[in-house]
């Protein structure tokens, strides 16, 4: 029989998060996205060599789309001389970014349903176990297959299987995918859709329940075996938990960590991956990194190339920043701290996530979210119009290619940014980079959307947070978490009389340990009726001017506490005059300018900044966030 599979990881996000060093991160990004890849290399691959259907096989893959995907092109050398040219240096690591996707909605034949998902599960471990580094787990590896941390994936799958009853044939299948243009398709089209809808629901569904890897593990063999003392890491307890996820016991310890056996072959992925590249950056090299930069133009004295991290050398490509000398690159945390008395201690986390993409996959797109419920499907009946014209599953092929562009967008823009990727999956983003280059990556991200005929409609979601680089990553990145959902679930602006979700930018400053937030909307709704009007990111933009100007001293820095000291009375004159805010703006802008003959702000940006004085969110105005952006920034 024919089917339509959906195959979404379990715990991916925390699976990525719980992690003690960048370098973590990067490893559990990229072996969830690697799995979901080679996933679907597989079933592509089966299918050619058992029906010989030769490349129309590809067309089996509906979600994500392979058409221009960065991640699959790699491995199958089939990147297109533009777009290889206009990547050049990035593309030096090209295997080495997380851009795969950990979902899968794809079209294959099976005989019976329990059968198929065997096979799923089969594959996947079978992929799993080639990604194993051995050589670096050679002292581990009996353990590690005692105990079934090489039988089984951290992120075991939810999988949901629709049979197809209308074909039995997957050639005619994947010919008809294959000509979505043709008029006649549309009935083909009508039904797959149908089918996608009722998969989608049983995966919903499927969520609800908990999948729990762990429980496939054979952890009574291994208390036993540290009880009797095989394994040497017990304490008061009885034994360590691992210190990386919290959740199993420890069978080694790594860099001081106590690791259980899924962590330790993380931390083990990422240092082999890593190490003939210079290794990968840590929290502090990120918040030095621009300082770096500037003290090596200073300093011309020494003119010796000095060893440096393969992903900073691709940023100074990227940027083409020529430094005399790369000798600062080589000192240690503690001989900077010795040198030098201005270094910066924080560095910042940017998590990007596409907003109800859900929804727009589902052809309901909610291009402005409201908290009204029936204003919302009111407003969706309308957006629809601005989807792309043919068949459902045409559109959403045009949805997901344009998915496939925007990865490579975000990719330019983080290395134009001086930041360095964790994991690019289209719809959601994981991004560390200095402070100082935080706030223009993030609106760089947000207007990435914009060149697209769909996405451009299309909310995002952003969080940036800023903490010090000796502050545990662990809880930095809960933190992250946290704030994303806050902002993407819970938080509503009221914009006159609507109350609006989503599509904003939320600042956590955590660099002291004590935490502030600021949210800044990216869009002031001014039609309804027509979203492609209305600005994104202007207020953060005029943010942007002025931060710059404080940096280059054409302000003096007392501008930013004279604006703070009365950023609560900005909130009561916004509900007495939006034109009253621009003017005292003004005139605090110009009381401390340094230089009367330049002014970094024009006309049009004091009326942004009086606009979206009206904009409340928990009852202040989201002037006083603006205000907090500038002193945090600037």
């Amino acid at each position: 029989m024919i089917c339509i599979v959906g195959v979404d990881f379990s715990q991916v996000q925390s699976y990525i998060s719980n992690s003690r060093k960048l370098s973590d991160i990067w490893a559990g990004s990229y072996i969830a996205s690697y799995l979901s890849w080679c996933l679907a290399n597989n079933i592509i691959g089966d299918l050619e060599e058992r029906v010989k259907c030769g490349n129309i096989c590809e067309n089996c893959i509906i979600t994500p789309t392979l058409e221009n995907n960065l991640f699959h092109a790699i491995r199958k050398n089939g990147i297109d001389q533009e777009i290889r040219k206009r990547l050049n240096a990035i593309l030096e690591l090209q295997r080495l970014y997380p851009i795969f996707p950990a979902r899968l909605t794809f079209i294959t034949e099976c005989k019976e349903k329990n059968e198929l998902k065997n096979y799923i599960l089969d594959k996947l471990h079978e992929c799993y176990r080639k990604l194993i580094p051995y050589n670096e787990l050679k002292n581990y590896i009996e353990k590690l297959d005692k105990y079934k941390f090489t039988s089984y994936t951290p992120i075991e799958p939810y999988i949901s299987v629709v049979e197809l009853e209308e074909y039995n044939s997957i050639i005619d299948v994947c010919k008809l995918i294959s000509d979505l243009k043709n008029p006649k398709n549309e009935d083909f089209q009508k039904m797959l859709f149908e089918k996608l809808k009722k998969l989608s629901e049983e995966m919903q569904f499927k969520k609800l329940k908990v999948i729990t890897p762990e429980a496939y593990l054979d952890i009574d063999e291994l208390v036993k075996d540290i009880d009797s003392g095989k394994i040497r890491l017990n304490d008061i307890r009885g034994y360590k938990y691992c210190e990386m996820c919290n959740k199993l016991p420890a069978i080694a310890e790594d860099s001081e960590d106590y690791l259980c056996g899924w962590c330790l072959i993380k931390r083990k992925f990422g240092v082999y991956i890593w190490a003939k590249l210079g290794g990968f950056p840590s929290t502090s090299d990120m918040a030095w990194f621009d300082y770096k930069i500037n003290k090596s133009l200073e300093i011309t004295q020494e003119e010796r190339s000095a060893h440096i991290k393969k992903l900073f050398e691709i940023i100074f490509k990227v940027n083409e920043i020529k430094l005399p000398n790369y000798t600062l690159f080589e000192l240690d945390e503690k001989e900077i701290m010795r040198r030098y008395a201005d270094y910066p201690t924080s560095y910042a986390i940017i998590k990007a996530d596409m907003d109800s993409f859900g929804k727009l996959l589902l052809l309901e797109p909610e291009f402005i979210k409201f908290k009204d419920e029936d204003l919302q499907k009111e407003y969706t009946k309308k957006w629809k119009s601005l989807l792309p014209q043919g068949g459902a599953i045409k559109i959403i092929k045009e949805i997901e290619r344009e998915i496939n562009e925007l990865v490579i967008e975000d990719l330019e823009s983080i290395f134009k940014n001086h930041a360095i990727p964790i994991y690019i999956g289209g719809d959601d983003l994981l991004a560390i980079a200095p402070t100082d280059k935080a706030l223009e990556l993030a609106i760089k991200l947000r207007k990435n959307l914009l060149k697209f005929k769909t996405l451009k409609y299309n909310g995002r979601s952003i969080c940036i947070v800023l903490s010090h680089f000796k502050y545990p990553l662990k809880i930095s990145l809960e933190i992250l978490e946290r704030a994303i959902k806050y902002l993407k679930d819970v938080l509503v602006y009221k914009f006159a009389d609507l109350e609006v979700m989503k599509d904003s930018l939320i600042v956590v400053n955590n660099e002291r340990g004590i935490l502030s937030e600021a949210i800044i909307p990216f869009r002031y709704i001014i039609d309804l009726d027509n979203p492609e009007k209305n600005e994104v990111a202007s207020l953060l933009d005029v943010a942007q001017k002025i931060i710059l100007s404080v940096r280059k001293g054409i302000y003096s820095r007392s501008l930013i506490y004279d604006l703070g000291a009365r950023k609560e009375f900005f909130t009561s004159l916004s509900k007495v005059s939006e034109n009253t805010v621009s003017k005292l703006f003004m005139k605090i802008m110009e009381d401390n300018k340094k230089n009367k003959d330049i002014s970094c702000l024009e006309q049009a940006d004091y009326e942004t900044i009086a606009k979206f004085s009206k904009i409340k969110v928990n009852n202040r105005s989201v002037i006083e966030d603006f205000i907090k952006l500038l002193g945090w920034f600037s």
